[in-house]
């Protein structure tokens, strides 16, 4: 949820929520008039950026006064199955490698990415995405 808010006297507030961050012209008719907590929707599953842009009038949008933009960035949503062992789940590849013992087959059900050092386990284990073995 995100509240907006303007000190000056008399002043209305209008916003518009989008993907991009490219400059948009305030319009009442394609805006929408703030009159609460807006609640923007993280709908991209990879992660992203929404940008809500906010505009202030004092008589009902012929001029405006100020426009801002705020940016939110969101990560990709974690799978609760990233990766699993016999029955057990895991959401991350590091998680599921601290937890690997002699004989346990990794199965990968999201992509991995290594942003940092990993250090693989003594144990001797199996990683594979769907049927095919990788490692």
């Amino acid at each position: 949820m995100a509240t907006i808010s303007c000190l000056a006297e008399g002043t209305e507030i209008y916003y518009y929520i989008t993907d991009t961050s490219s400059t948009v012209k305030p319009d009442k008719d394609t805006w929408t008039k703030y009159e609460g907590p807006v609640s923007v929707l993280f709908d991209n599953e990879k992660g992203g950026s929404k940008y809500l842009w906010a505009a202030t009038t004092t008589d009902d949008g012929e001029t405006w006064l100020k426009t801002s933009k705020i940016q939110f960035v969101y990560s990709k949503k974690p799978v609760e199955d990233a990766v699993v062992i016999g029955d057990q789940a895991y959401t991350s590849f590091e998680k599921a490698l601290a937890a690997a013992q002699d004989g346990d087959t990794l199965i990968l059900n999201d992509d991995v990415e290594l942003t940092d050092e990993v250090t693989m386990p003594e144990a001797s284990i199996s990683i594979q995405s769907g049927e095919k073995a990788l490692i």
